[in-house]
C-alpha cells in the first residue's frame, strides 16, 4: 500500500495522535483497495470499534470499498440487513446507529456515517456495548475523518469535495494536530451538557482558553435580533449593561453582513463597520472578529465573537474550529429550542411552518395578511344558520291548584314540591278540633229545637212549632256544612302527577283562609317549552321555525322543539319586555323533565349573511342612537 500502512491497529497499539497522524498520512495516498483497508482500520482503531467497513451505493444494492478491524466477522455478515435502516437518517444528519445483537445475544451497537467527498458512500462501524456512554464523542471523531482526500478519490455527482467551509479551509491538510484534538475534546465537553446556556458558556471559556482571547462571547439569533447569550468567564452578566450593548451590536452588523468581519482589518476577513470599531474603542480590545454560523436553511442563526489582545494580521488557520462549530451548531439550536418558554416553542414551530407556505420573511404579516383577505371574502360572500336565542321554561296546561276548604290551621302535610303523588293521595290535613266542637254544638241545638217543635205540636200552638221547625232546619243546614268541612280538611291530589308548588317547612302549622293556596299538582305530559323572546329578535321569529333548548339540570343534552304560535304582545319581565312564543316538543317526555324547569334556547332563522350577522345589533345601535 502507498502511504501509511497498518497492520490492525487498536485503541490499545495507537493513542488518538498516532491515530491522526496515519490519517493525514493517508490522504496522501491513492484511492484504490488498500486505500479503504487502511482508512477502515484506522477509523475503527480512532472509535474504539471493533471492525469498520467502507461501503458505497451501487444501483439498488451496495458496494463493498474496504473494511478493517480487529474482529470484522459480525460487522461482515450483519451489515447488510442493517445498512438500509440508517443510510437515510446518515445522509440526512450525517451519522445514525441503531442498538442490535449478534447471533449469541450480546448487544452491539451499529452506526454508520456519512464519508464526505465519495457518492453515497458510508463508513460502518462495529461498536461494543460497554461504549455507549461515549458515543456521541465516537461518531464525532469519525465525522471529523470521515472524508476522502487521496488522489484518484471519487467525486460525487452534482456534490462538490468541499462540502463544507471546514473542508474548504482543509482540516486535515492544514489544521494543526493539537487544534484538531482540542477541537474534538472541546465538542465532546460541549455535547455532554444538557443546558443551553451552560453549553453555550462551555463553549465560550473552552475557546478562550485555546486562543489566549481576552473575550469569547456567543451570539443567538431570538426574534430576528442577535442577543449575547454566554460570555466567556462570566456565569452571570447584566443584559442591558454598556458593554454588553455595544457586543450585542458587533453581533448583529455580523448577521446583517452575513459574512466573517474583523477590526482592525485582518487576513481571511471583511473590515468591521462602526459597531466593531465602538466596541474595541470602548473596551480596550486589541482585535475583535465575528464569525456568523449558519442553520439548515442557510439564515444567521448564531454569531462567534473572538476578541484578541494583540492585533494580528491574519486569523488564525483553524478548520478545525469552522468544522466544531458546524458539528456543535445543530446541538445548540436543539438545545435552545428545548429550553425556549412553551410559547415560544409554539411561536417557533409555528413560524417554521408558516414559512414553509408564504416563505421566509416577515412571515407572520403575511399570514395576517392572508387570513384578513380570506376573512373579509367570507364577511361578504359567506353564509351562517342564524339563530335567536331565548329564554326557556319547561311547562304543562295539565295542573291543578289544591287549595284550603275553610279558614282553619295546617295540622299535618304529607307532601313537598317535587314528590310524585297518586290520584287520592293525602297532601295535608286541616286542624278540624275547632270544627268538631261546633258540630256538637250544632246537633245540641238541633235537639232542642226538635223538642220545642213537638211540644208546640201538642199545646196545639201551631205558630210557635212552625218556628221551632225553621230554627231545627236551621241547625241541620249548618251541621251539614261543618260536616261538610271535616270531610274536606284532608286535601287530596286530584290525579297522578309531580307537586310543583308547596313546601312541607312552609306549610306545617301555617295558618290559612278559606282558598288559600296549598299545592300545585301537575301531570308530566302535554309539556310544552315557553319562550321569553327578546324583543329585538321578535322580527325574525315566525311560527313552524324548529330549533333546540338546552336545561339547565341537563345542559348536555339537546332537545328538539318547533315553535306552534307566536304571541304578539310584549311582557314585561323584570326590566325587559320580551314576547313569548310556545315551543311543541319534538321528542317524547324523559322520566327527568319536570314542569318549571329552566334554561336556553336556539331558534333557527335560517341562512343569513355573515356580516350581517356580525353587525346588524350595532347597525340597530347606531340607527336608534342617531334615529337613522
Amino acid at each position: 500500500m502507498k502511504g501509511a500502512q497498518l497492520s490492525s491497529p487498536s485503541a490499545g497499539q495507537h493513542d488518538v495522535r498516532s491515530l491522526l497522524m496515519g490519517l493525514h498520512d493517508l490522504r496522501k495516498s491513492q484511492v484504490d483497495a488498500a486505500y479503504w483497508a487502511s482508512f477502515c482500520e484506522l477509523v475503527a482503531a480512532l472509535c474504539r470499534a471493533r471492525a469498520g467497513m467502507a461501503v458505497q451505493r451501487a444501483g439498488e444494492g451496495w458496494t463493498v470499498l474496504g473494511r478493517g478491524g480487529s474482529d470484522p466477522a459480525w460487522l461482515g455478515e450483519a451489515w447488510i440487513g442493517l445498512v438500509e435502516d440508517v443510510a437515510p437518517r446518515a445522509a440526512a444528519n450525517g451519522f445514525a446507529y441503531a442498538p442490535t445483537a449478534d447471533n449469541r445475544g450480546e448487544p452491539r451497537l451499529f452506526a454508520a456515517v456519512r464519508i464526505m467527498g465519495a457518492a453515497d458512500a458510508l463508513v460502518l462501524l462495529d461498536i461494543a456495548q460497554q461504549e455507549r456512554g461515549m458515543l456521541n464523542e465516537l461518531l464525532m471523531r469519525a465525522m471529523l475523518v470521515a472524508d476522502v482526500g487521496g488522489r484518484g478519490a471519487p467525486e460525487a455527482p452534482g456534490m462538490a469535495l468541499a462540502a463544507t467551509s471546514a473542508e474548504a479551509l482543509g482540516v486535515a491538510h492544514r489544521g494543526t494536530d493539537g487544534d484538531l484534538l482540542a477541537m474534538l475534546d472541546l465538542v465532546a465537553q460541549v455535547m455532554q451538557t444538557r443546558s443551553f446556556e451552560l453549553a453555550s458558556l462551555k463553549l465560550a471559556n473552552g475557546l478562550a482558553a485555546h486562543f489566549a482571547l481576552v473575550q469569547c462571547v456567543v451570539g443567538w439569533n431570538r426574534g430576528g435580533s442577535m442577543y449575547a447569550t454566554a460570555v466567556s468567564h462570566l456565569e452571570k452578566f447584566e443584559r442591558k449593561s454598556e458593554n454588553i450593548r455595544r457586543i450585542e451590536e458587533a453581533l448583529e452588523e455580523t448577521a446583517s453582513e452575513e459574512m466573517p468581519l474583523a477590526h482592525p482589518p485582518a487576513e481571511g476577513a471583511q473590515p468591521g463597520g462602526p459597531a466593531h470599531m465602538a466596541l474595541c474603542e470602548s473596551l480596550g480590545y486589541a482585535q475583535v472578529c465575528t464569525l456568523p454560523l449558519r442553520d439548515k436553511q442557510g439564515n444567521v442563526e448564531s454569531v462567534l465573537l473572538l476578541a484578541f489582545p494583540a492585533v494580528v494580521g491574519r486569523l488564525p488557520e483553524s478548520g478545525a474550529l469552522l468544522l466544531a462549530l458546524e458539528m456543535l451548531q445543530p446541538w445548540l439550536a436543539d438545545l435552545h429550542q428545548r429550553d425556549r418558554w412553551w410559547g415560544r416553542r409554539l411561536a417557533g414551530w409555528a413560524q417554521g411552518h408558516l414559512e414553509r407556505f408564504v416563505g421566509p420573511g416577515h412571515p407572520w404579516a403575511k399570514a395576517a395578511a392572508a387570513i384578513a383577505s380570506i376573512a373579509l371574502l367570507y364577511l361578504v360572500f359567506g353564509t351562517w344558520n342564524y339563530r335567536v336565542e331565548a329564554t326557556a321554561q319547561i311547562t304543562t296546561d295539565s295542573t291543578r291548584m289544591v287549595s284550603a276548604q275553610f279558614d282553619g290551621r295546617v295540622e299535618e302535610v304529607h307532601a313537598t314540591a317535587g314528590d310524585p303523588v297518586r290520584a287520592g293521595a293525602v297532601l295535608a290535613v286541616l286542624d278540624t278540633r275547632d270544627m268538631r266542637q261546633q258540630e256538637i254544638e250544632a246537633q245540641a241545638e238541633r235537639s232542642r229545637y226538635e223538642a220545642e217543635a213537638a211540644r208546640h205540636r201538642a199545646e196545639d200552638n201551631l205558630a210557635d212549632m212552625e218556628v221551632a221547625l225553621a230554627r231545627l232546619a236551621q241547625a241541620d243546614a249548618r251541621l251539614v256544612r261543618l260536616r261538610d268541612y271535616i270531610a274536606h280538611a284532608r286535601n287530596v291530589a286530584p290525579f297522578d302527577g309531580v307537586v310543583v308548588e308547596g313546601e312541607r317547612k312552609d306549610l306545617q302549622g301555617m295558618p290559612v283562609k278559606k282558598g288559600d293556596h296549598l299545592f300545585r299538582v301537575a301531570q308530566v305530559q302535554g309539556l310544552y317549552a315557553l319562550l321569553h323572546v327578546p324583543e329585538r329578535d321578535i322580527r325574525d321569529i315566525q311560527p313552524g321555525a324548529g330549533g333546540e333548548l338546552s336545561l339547565l339540570s341537563r345542559p348536555d343534552q339537546k332537545i328538539a322543539f318547533e315553535l306552534s304560535a307566536v304571541i304578539p304582545v310584549a311582557q314585561v319581565k323584570g326590566r325587559r319586555q320580551p314576547l313569548h312564543a310556545d315551543g311543541r316538543m319534538l321528542t317524547p317526555p324523559e322520566p327527568w323533565w319536570r314542569p318549571g324547569m329552566t334554561g336556553m334556547a336556539r331558534i333557527d332563522v335560517g341562512e343569513r349573511n355573515v356580516g350581517w350577522v356580525l353587525t346588524h345589533r350595532l347597525v340597530d345601535a347606531v340607527r336608534m342612537k342617531f334615529w337613522w
